[in-house]
């Protein structure tokens, strides 16, 4: 046996090659005979709702000249790209009846119950199924269908803003939704608000798009401050493309404000404290910013536990964010609800305004061209005699007039109606349609029970029924009350009793949802609404009551809102309930 040298190096331990060169050439072949049963896309990539759109008009198409025409609709495809113009004639026929047959039974006010309406009211709609120049330029005014879009472009203003959101804690029992929506709506406004976001990139937002640091302060040394990492991934990206640029995502930092109404950073710890998101636990924000000892570095990082860091910590689906907007704006008074859409003008309005082209485009991901097509409202917001005549005139108080008129919600009126009365409750138990189906839901229910699927299918159309009549009624009723004070006011005239709806009186005769939390959601709502609010103790006392208000403690979120407010409000005194009450969401 050979002697070991102590002193020689031990033997290098060679590393296995990896399986990819192994066996080359037998490899090459395999994958040769792969690839040739793989045919290669004939059309680019695109997002599943455009593919089953696409897939969708097919199907009608395949269907309209086969039942309808007696046609091979492949044919006609390929004629057309033949060049054959006798092709054209039977796609134009079906983009017609496409639109002469896009009427939909839909529920109506009125004896008749329901009513038929056109689906399709824009030449916009036609140019998503066919993009030709002869839909533009002829079918629009064969059909009279809108060339114009029917909705009016308004910049959501930071007015406007504040008066949302302090609408949607302040009247939370006219608001009614779970904690974690309130929250997550609350925080995905803010940061809409803040870079005009897409809703598509706010919405699910994971914990891993966010980090949190306690940073040292730079003009106390002794002192730290919270920030907030935050980055967005665009959306209306091509998901295929190779990563050679960056422009997809956007990352900025924010940190804590005095006011919590508009702290996101705030919203977030609350957020994460409630989850218990924190790798080393924080029970408060005391507990974030005190215990971390930065030494000799300036920042320590806050991480995340890594099974939540995927995560949504504002889950909210876009449904849902529609649906609280309009309540919303319902709530607050505003005659014609702008779109979520205004978050974004308003907030390109003012980057575009503030910063340099480039960088406004970048956080907005879109050019120039596009912001000028698309994100500029109509009306002109700037004191244009100011900019002609500001040598002459002396107008520099009208700034404060200039910046009001900018608001949306300036014609608002918070005591137009939001609620059907008693007797329009009653009337839709009168409808033939609720009467059948009260019906039919009784014997379901009496020989399955309440929990069969095909009883909560009754309850469930009943429900849409009376969701839809009661928009319908508001729609009506506000608008009459509108033109009525409009006219009382021009003239001078006190605005009569019998036209402001006693709301606490209507809404109690609906049956209520989250009721608990909305009441302890108001409490915090008045705390919000103060403008006394100071730097560090304000945002310590929202984070307290809002983690004890996710955390399923409505009582004690409650409690905590009140010994904060200051007594600025007191409590509305609760309402006794009616001997009888309109169940709007019952079916028995």
């Amino acid at each position: 046996m050979a002697a070991v040298n102590a002193l020689a190096p031990p033997a290098r331990v060679r590393p296995s090659l990896p399986s990819s060169l192994v066996n080359q050439a037998e490899r090459a072949r395999a994958d040769l005979a792969g690839y040739g049963s793989i045919s290669l896309p004939d059309r680019a990539q695109v997002a599943d709702r455009t593919e089953g759109q696409r897939t969708n008009i097919m199907v009608m198409w395949k269907m309209f000249a086969k039942t309808d025409l007696g046609i091979d609709p492949d044919e006609i495809w390929l004629d057309l790209c033949r060049g054959k113009e006798g092709a054209i004639p039977y796609l134009q026929s079906f983009l017609k009846a496409y639109v002469d047959c896009s009427y939909e039974q839909r529920v109506c006010l009125g004896p008749e119950e329901y009513e038929y309406k056109r689906t399709v009211t824009t030449g916009v709609s036609m140019m998503e199924v066919w993009k030709n120049l002869w839909v533009r330029s002829t079918f629009t005014d064969e059909l009279q269908l809108g060339r114009d879009q029917t909705f009016k472009k308004v910049p959501a203003t930071a007015e406007d803003i504040t008066l949302y959101l302090d609408t949607l804690w302040r009247r939370a029992e006219d608001i009614p939704c779970s904690p974690s929506i309130r929250i997550a709506f609350h925080a995905v406004m803010l940061l809409s608000a803040v870079g005009g976001f897409r809703p598509g990139t706010l919405m699910e937002l994971p914990y891993r798009q966010i980090q949190l640091v306690v940073v040292r302060d730079p003009l106390e040394k002794t002192k730290t401050r919270l920030v907030a990492n935050i980055t967005i991934f665009q959306n209306k990206q091509d998901g295929n493309r190779l990563g050679r640029k960056q422009d997809h995502m956007v990352s900025f930092s924010i940190t804590i404000v005095p006011w919590p109404l508009l702290c996101i950073v705030g919203l977030i710890v609350t957020t994460a404290l409630r989850e218990d998101a924190f790798e080393t636990r924080c029970q408060t924000l005391e507990d974030i910013l005190n215990r971390p000892i930065l030494q000799d570095v300036d920042c320590v990082p806050l991480n995340w536990k890594k099974d939540i860091a995927d995560k949504p910590i504002f889950g909210i689906k876009y449904h849902a964010f529609y649906d609280l907007w309009y309540k919303v704006l319902l709530v607050a008074g505003i005659r014609d609800p702008p779109r979520p859409y205004s978050l974004r003008v308003g907030a390109g309005g003012r980057l575009h305004k503030c910063l340099e082209n480039h960088l406004s485009n970048y956080i907005l991901s879109h050019t120039t061209p596009v912001f000028q097509e698309s994100y500029q409202p109509v009306h002109v917001a700037e004191n244009l005699p100011m900019l002609a005549f500001a040598g002459v005139l002396q107008v520099d108080a009208q700034k404060r007039l200039y910046s009001l008129l900018a608001n949306s919600s300036l014609q608002r009126d918070e005591n137009a109606p939001i609620y059907p009365t008693k007797e329009d409750l009653d009337e839709w138990e009168r409808r033939t349609d609720i009467q059948g189906l009260r019906f039919e839901y009784r014997t379901a229910k009496g020989s399955f029970g309440t929990d069969h699927a095909n009883a909560k299918r009754i309850a469930a159309q009943i429900q849409a029924i009376r969701d839809r009549l009661s928009e319908l009624t508001v729609e009506r009723d506000r608008k009459v009350y509108f033109e009525a004070v409009d006219k009382l006011r021009a003239a001078g005239s006190p605005i009569p009793s019998h036209l402001v709806r006693n709301n606490k009186v209507l809404r109690a005769l609906r049956k209520q949802y989250h009721e608990t939390s909305s009441e302890a959601a108001a409490a915090i709502g008045r705390f919000l609404h103060q403008e006394n609010h100071v730097l560090g103790m304000s945002i310590v006392s929202f984070v307290e009551m809002g983690t004890a208000y996710l955390g399923g403690l409505p009582g004690l979120a409650h409690k905590i809102a009140d010994s904060y407010s200051n007594g600025i409000l007191e409590p509305p005194p609760k309402l006794e309930t009616p001997a009888l009450i309109i169940d709007d969401n019952s079916v028995t």
